[in-house]
């Protein structure tokens, strides 16, 4: 059978002209077109329309957040953290736990609120709320165009017959069934504007990390990573799949450059929380250091047999001689010149990677080598992985540690020994423990779809989400709302598992709906006693879901054949 390569050879005179487009891609064209311009202001109505029908029960998160914007602001954004940890803000001092970014965005509205509503009291109505409603909207359309983009890039990876052919509406119409099940998911429009809260915004920075991974761009997904961990933490319970997924390909240079572009985020986002304490001087010598390398590698000083001598001169300029740090972190001091010297074997193309990773890790070693500011880190984040030691932190959260809370009778403590074959654990730990395998089994299932061109490939990316809710202690009734509304992905993937998506949804809404009703028990009393009378009962669905899902990923499939044109090329 010919394939590509054969096509590629004939002459022109011997490759058929292309045809004209038939009349039902540009029909299709023209509906998908249509759709998408009523979809838009359609879902723009119906969030205003949830927030103000569900005014009377909003959740004290909006009123919270504000208070906390208004101390930010009088404190200076950038010294917020630091005040609280040493005492000179007259409150818990993990009063203020939001992550930096979100900390920037909530007191970046609060002086929205002094500009646009001054002396005004307190209503938590849309006009006050306007700022943050929109930032969720905006969230929610960017990551439904996202979601789009991820639908149709797989399933028409999955394309592999040679007489399959590839236009713009091979994969459109299951990315617009993604889209549409993410911009009007009832779980997402309950969370960004009943609720209101703003967990929608890490699905942006997933979904494009997700996205740019798949097209082997994994120094900027690592920045969408960090930048969203830098607004909300929890996504970093799933990052490890964008870490394992190309290590079990054996692809050691993208495991490289996702590491290199966490540090870099992660080091520019926190600096101006973080300080450089009396650190300048070694930054001098990293500089010097990343010069000495580049220039040498660059104009090719002293052939190869002068790399080793390059190679010393870039660590000796690295030792932090000024640091008061122990021995073992002033050894860490020579990882930033270590990382530098990689310019030595990596091609041109990868030296900004190095350079950027050199200066990244050099910069949050700053914290135990020359004392700059860590509390931004212990306030910001540390004190979200033990703000709540319960089994689960609020009513309607349908997971296996509520199972085993209300159905079993274990204390509603996540330092609850669990003991197994001789050897005892905290029920956190033990739960953490069967995440991370189920989490090692999707990065495993990740690369092998990879590989094959599966469109299964999604199923195992968000997978994690829904895992991590169902498995781990602490949870709150919102986190669902993640895995549920990723399940938009799986247009693209069976109409079964779709399904599931759906039910997962409705479930989410349930359980913010059993947080909430008892707020208001008027507004609707019938629905407040059929929510309540569920309990914990919604947790064995979810768990099933689960592990569906799991299996699902896992689970053997025939081999796509590769016979015909190679959609994408492989990755080396």
């Amino acid at each position: 059978m010919p394939d590509q390569s054969d096509a590629e050879s004939q002459p022109a005179s011997a490759v058929p002209a292309r045809r004209r487009r038939p009349w039902w891609q540009i029909a299709g064209l023209l509906i998908l077109t249509i759709s998408t311009v009523a979809a838009i202001p359609l879902g723009i109505s119906l969030r205003r329309n949830a927030f103000d029908w569900s005014s009377s029960i909003h959740h004290t998160d909006l009123y919270a957040a504000r208070a906390r914007g208004e101390i930010a602001h009088r404190a200076g954004i950038f010294e917020t953290y630091e005040k609280i940890a040493s005492g000179r803000i007259n409150m818990d001092r993990y009063g203020i736990d939001y992550a930096p970014l979100r900390l920037t965005a909530i007191t970046s509205w609060v002086r929205w609120l002094h500009d646009n509503h001054p002396n005004e009291p307190w209503r938590g109505d849309y006009e006050q709320a306007r700022p943050l409603l929109t930032a969720n909207t905006v969230a929610s359309l960017v990551s439904s165009m996202l979601v789009f983009l991820l639908v149709r890039l797989w399933v028409r990876r999955s394309v592999t017959h040679i007489s399959a052919r590839l236009d713009f509406m091979t994969g459109a119409a299951a990315g617009m069934s993604g889209a549409t099940l993410f911009w009007f998911n009832p779980a997402i429009i309950w969370d960004g504007h009943c609720w209101p809260q703003w967990d929608v915004w890490l699905m942006p920075f997933f979904l494009s990390a997700v996205l740019l991974a798949s097209i082997d761009c994994w120094f900027f997904a690592a920045v969408c990573v960090v930048t969203a961990a830098f607004f909300k933490g929890q996504i970093l319970l799933v990052a490890p799949l964008l870490v394992m997924w190309p290590l079990f390909q054996l692809r050691f240079g993208a495991v490289l450059r996702f590491f290199a572009g966490c540090f870099a985020t992660a080091a520019v986002l926190a600096l101006p929380w973080m300080g450089i304490g009396s650190g300048g001087l070694w930054l001098v010598q990293i500089t010097l250091a990343v010069g000495v390398v580049a220039v040498a590698s660059f104009w090719r000083i002293g052939g190869n047999r002068a790399v080793a001598v390059w190679i010393a001169i870039a660590l000796v300029l690295g030792w932090a001689w000024m640091s008061a740090a122990s021995l073992s972190w002033r050894a860490a001091s020579l990882a930033p010149a270590a990382i530098a010297c990689l310019v030595f074997i990596l091609p041109g193309k990868r030296w900004l990677t190095a350079i950027a990773g050199s200066f990244g890790t050099a910069i949050l070693l700053l914290m135990p080598l020359f004392d700059a500011r860590t509390a931004w880190y212990t306030v910001g984040f540390e004190y979200g992985t033990h703000k709540f030691p319960n089994l689960a932190s609020a009513v309607g959260t349908y997971s296996i540690p509520t199972i085993l809370r209300d159905y079993f009778n274990w204390p509603d403590n996540m330092e609850t020994p669990v003991g197994f074959f001789g050897y005892e654990c905290s029920i956190r730990f033990f739960m953490f423990g069967i995440f991370g395998i189920s989490l090692l089994l999707c990065s495993i299932a990740a690369a092998v779809h990879d590989r094959r061109r599966d469109p299964r490939f999604l199923l195992a990316a968000i997978t994690p989400w829904v895992c991590f809710f169902s498995l781990l202690t602490q949870m709150n009734n919102r986190y669902l709302v993640w895995g549920a509304v990723l399940t938009s992905l799986l247009s693209g993937v069976s109409v079964g598992l779709t399904l599931l998506g759906l039910l997962l949804s409705v479930i989410c809404v349930v359980g913010m709906a059993q947080h909430m009703l008892p707020m208001d028990r008027s507004f609707a009393p019938d629905m407040t006693s059929v929510v309540q009378s569920l309990q914990t009962h919604l947790a064995w669905p979810v768990a099933l879901i689960a592990m569906i899902f799991l299996y699902s990923t896992v689970a053997p499939a025939l081999r796509r054949s590769r016979v015909g044109p190679k959609l994408m090329p492989f990755k080396k």
